[in-house]
C-alpha cells in the first residue's frame, strides 16, 4: 500500500519483530510500542528504559515521533492493523 516513510518504516520494523511471535506476543509488543511512544520519556516516568528497549529492539529508533505528536499515527497504523486483523482472525476462530 501507499503510506508515509513512516508508515513504511513500521510496517517494515513490524514485519520483522513478529515473525517468530504469537499472535498475543504480537499483540503485546504493539502495546508496549503504542506505550512507550506515547510516555515521557523514562526519565520521568520511573520505567525501567533499559528493560523496555531491549524488549522493543529496533524499534526504539521509532521514538522520535515523541518530538512531533502528530506523526505518531503514522507510526502506529500498522500495528493497529494488525491487531485488528488478530481481532478478526480470533472472532472467527471457533
Amino acid at each position: 500500500g501507499e503510506s508515509c516513510a513512516l508508515a513504511r518504516a513500521s510496517a517494515s520494523l513490524l514485519t520483522q519483530k513478529i515473525a517468530q511471535a504469537s499472535p498475543q506476543q504480537a499483540l503485546a509488543l504493539a502495546a508496549t510500542l503504542r506505550a512507550y511512544l506515547q510516555a515521557p520519556p523514562a526519565a520521568e516516568s520511573g520505567v525501567d528504559a533499559a528493560a523496555v528497549e531491549s524488549l522493543l529492539g529496533d524499534l526504539v529508533a521509532l521514538q522520535g515521533v515523541r518530538e512531533v505528536p502528530s506523526r505518531l499515527r503514522c507510526v502506529t497504523l500498522p500495528w493497529e492493523a494488525l491487531a485488528q486483523v488478530l481481532a478478526q482472525a480470533q472472532a472467527h476462530d471457533p
